[in-house]
């Protein structure tokens, strides 16, 4: 008999830890985000910053591609020379110590190119064309992330939406079921109605608990397309967002617009750059080089001197590797024309079917707003038969959860209007 309350005592303490646990693993901030600021964290988050990563690394290739097409490169070098022996000039008036055995030398040496066409030509475009598509294409992953945030934000509502039609089911249920408990008891309904709507109401607290529980997931998974830790909640639906009227010009727009496009047009460019660059390379190659030079032991009166040198160097030959190399990169311009050609005719089709998504979503949201009000008269006819007699149970369940159901539709459909809004920019790269 003394056990038993000391394993409360227990049981309570453990359960005041995982409360405290609990809270301390909470986000410090949990109040509702609205919908731009959904979308300005979903273009900041980790996957949107790696992108602005890489395409920083492509504007250092680029300068440095400038760098060494334009600067001049200075070396130096060091070095101890062992000969087997002492070399000796020999002269009509005898043989004399030319070259010591050992010597200490060294050299610096700067070289300024003046015509280098591989790199001047066609490798600065290049990189200049690969540092383009590495932006265009950070900014069209950032639209990308803020789609898929808008996503998870509206899937969220319609959840919400259809949890307070559970809700108010529910409710209405429970109310059902005290007055049928009553009609019961005056022989005004039989038991067989009673356990319709204990049936229902079971139904009912299932289908809210496993909406609960999709929401909270939901909610993880959109603080993660923000960046952040814990559940993100949404503050509510957005306004409509303006979109061009024409599918047309949209379309027009669109393909000069996004960034994908221009982001394959770019690397295209790059790979025809390049290809261009390797059959360059049979033009000479012209060079400035000044040497700064010191000998020790030197036999000339100075051991530094300094002298400089136009260098003209031409490799006609190169193992038959130019060629090939041309046509690598040709066909990789080729198949990123085919890319493009593929995304561009995707991008018309995505934008056409967001277009009528959005013009099904306005006729769904209007249909939803009607259907609500009819559902709410058939349900004050319906009870007003049930407690006459001449409908039954199984008839009031049904009209509750027509209602239900139109309600969960008709704020389903105002947040499909707006997600429809949100897929067109995203088809025309405005989102």
């Amino acid at each position: 008999m003394q056990c038993k309350p000391l394993i409360s005592i227990r049981i309570l303490a453990i359960a005041i830890a995982l409360a405290a646990l609990a809270a301390a693993g909470a986000p410090a901030d949990a109040s509702p985000l609205p919908f731009d600021e959904v979308i300005r964290r979903a273009k900041d988050r980790p996957a949107a910053r790696a992108g602005d990563s890489r395409a920083d690394a492509a504007s250092a290739a680029l300068d440095i591609e400038r760098r060494q097409a334009y600067l001049p490169t200075v070396s130096g070098q060091v070095g101890y020379l062992v000969r087997n022996e002492t070399q000796r000039l020999v002269t009509p008036v005898g043989t004399l110590d030319f070259l010591p055995r050992t010597q200490l030398t060294g050299a610096i040496v700067a070289t300024q190119p003046l015509v280098d066409a591989p790199r001047l030509l066609y490798g600065v475009p290049a990189a200049r064309a690969d540092a383009l598509a590495a932006r265009l294409s950070a900014a069209r992953t950032r639209q990308d992330l803020a789609a898929e945030a808008a996503t998870l934000y509206f899937d969220i509502l319609s959840v919400d939406a259809r949890i307070t039609a559970t809700e108010a089911l529910l409710a209405s249920l429970r109310a059902r079921l005290q007055d049928i408990d009553t009609f019961v008891g005056v022989g005004r309904a039989i038991e067989r109605d009673r356990l319709q709507l204990r049936l229902a109401v079971d139904d009912a607290e299932q289908g809210l608990l496993t909406l609960r529980q999709n929401r909270g997931v939901l909610a993880a998974a959109l603080a993660r397309a923000i960046g952040a830790e814990g559940e993100t909640n949404p503050a509510g639906l957005p306004s409509r967002l303006a979109i061009p009227d024409s599918e047309g010009k949209a379309l027009r727009s669109a393909l000069r617009r996004r960034r994908d496009l221009r982001a394959l047009k770019a690397r295209r460019q790059a790979a025809r750059e390049r290809a261009a660059a390797a059959k360059s390379e049979l033009i000479p190659r012209l060079d400035l080089v000044g040497e700064v030079i010191y000998q020790r032991d030197s036999p000339f009166a100075d051991d530094l001197y300094a002298q400089g040198t136009v260098r003209l160097s031409w490799t006609p030959f190169a193992a038959g590797t130019r060629a090939k190399r041309a046509d690598a990169q040709n066909a990789e311009a080729a198949a990123l024309d085919r890319e493009h050609e593929e995304a561009r005719r995707g991008i018309s089709v995505a934008i056409r079917r967001a277009y009528a998504d959005l013009d099904i979503a306005r006729g769904e949201a209007e249909r939803a707003a009607r259907a609500v009000g009819e559902a709410e008269e058939a349900l004050r006819v319906t009870a007003a038969r049930f407690r006459t007699g001449r409908d039954t149970a199984v008839d009031l369940v049904s009209a509750e959860a027509t209602l239900a159901q139109r309600r969960a539709r008709g704020a389903i459909a105002a947040i499909d209007e707006v997600r429809a809004t949100v897929r067109v920019r995203q088809a025309l790269g405005t989102l």
